[in-house]
C-alpha cells in the first residue's frame, strides 16, 4: 500500500493553518497599501502609484485563493496556482530574485502531486517549458548581455533544482510504493463492496451522474458517500485519489485480511 503524507488529516490541518495565516498576513498588507497608498493619493489628489495598484490587486487575488484553501485544503492545487502567479511577477522583472524561479517549480510540482500530468504529459511538459522560458525572454529589456548573464545563472539554478527534485521523486517512488500495485479495499473499516465498485468506475472516467444512475442513488448521495470514502483513504477528494489511485487493481477481499 502506498504510504500517504499529503492527504492525511493532520497535513490538511497544516494547510489550513498555513492558508490562515496566509489569509491574514496578505489581508493586513492589502489593508495598508489601500490606506497608505491608493486612497492617500485618491484624497490628496496625487499621482496615483500604479505599481501599487497592480501589486493590490494581485495580493487580493491571491487572498481569496488562500481564503479558499482553508475550506477546501485538499484541493491544495490552488497553491500551484499562487505560486506560478508569483512567478509571473518575479521572474521577467527581478531577474536576480531565484524565488521566482522556486515558485515556479514549486507550482509546477504540486500540479504533478494533484495528477494534472497524469494525462497528456508531454504536451502539457512542451507548454509548461515554452512559458517558463517566455518569463526568462522578457528579460532581454535589460540589454541582451545582462539577458545572456542572467539566462546562464538562471539555467543552472534550474539544473540544480531538477536534479534534487527528480532524486527526492526516485527516492520516494521506491521506497514508499508496493510493486504489485493492489490495493483491498476491504482493509478500511467504513469502506464496503460497493465504494469498491464506485472507485473503480472512477477510475475507468465515469461521471457522476452515471455512477449513481447505475448505483441507484441519488447524485447527493453518491457525493456525500464519496466524501467519506476519500477521507478514510486519506486522498482528500477525487483528484487525489486518481493521483495516487488511477492505475491501481482495486478489489474487496474481507476474507484474506492480515
Amino acid at each position: 500500500m502506498r504510504y500517504k503524507v499529503v492527504y492525511t488529516k493532520f497535513a490538511l490541518r497544516f494547510f489550513r493553518i498555513i492558508s490562515l495565516c496566509c489569509s491574514l498576513f496578505l489581508l493586513s498588507t492589502e489593508i495598508w497599501g489601500i490606506y497608505k497608498g491608493a486612497l492617500r493619493s485618491i484624497l490628496t489628489a496625487e499621482k496615483i502609484d500604479y505599481d501599487l495598484l497592480f501589486n493590490l490587486l494581485f495580493n487580493g487575488i491571491v487572498t481569496i485563493f488562500f481564503v479558499l484553501l482553508i475550506f477546501w485544503p485538499q484541493k491544495f492545487g490552488l497553491l500551484a496556482v499562487i505560486a506560478l502567479i508569483y512567478s509571473v511577477s518575479i521572474i521577467p522583472f527581478e531577474p536576480r530574485n531565484y524565488m521566482g524561479i522556486l515558485m515556479f517549480f514549486l507550482g509546477t510540482v504540486l500540479l504533478f502531486v494533484r495528477g494534472f500530468f497524469k494525462k497528456h504529459k508531454k504536451t502539457k511538459l512542451i507548454i509548461f517549458s515554452i512559458f517558463l522560458l517566455s518569463l526568462f525572454i522578457a528579460q532581454v529589456r535589460f540589454g541582451f548581455y545582462n539577458f545572456i548573464n542572467y539566462l546562464i545563472t538562471d539555467i543552472g539554478v534550474l539544473l540544480v533544482i531538477g536534479l534534487i527534485t527528480f532524486f527526492l521523486y526516485a527516492y520516494f517512488t521506491n521506497t514508499l510504493v508496493s510493486e504489485d500495485k493492489k490495493l483491498n479495499i476491504a482493509l478500511f473499516k467504513n469502506l464496503n463492496e460497493r465504494d469498491c465498485r464506485i472507485l473503480k468506475r472512477i477510475q475507468t472516467g465515469e461521471k457522476y451522474s452515471t455512477i449513481a444512475k447505475e448505483e441507484n442513488i441519488t447524485d447527493g448521495t453518491l457525493k456525500n458517500r464519496l466524501h467519506i470514502v476519500f477521507e478514510t483513504l486519506e486522498t482528500g477528494d477525487k483528484r487525489g485519489f486518481l493521483s495516487l489511485y488511477e492505475d491501481w487493481e482495486l478489489f474487496y477481499e474481507p476474507n484474506i485480511i492480515s
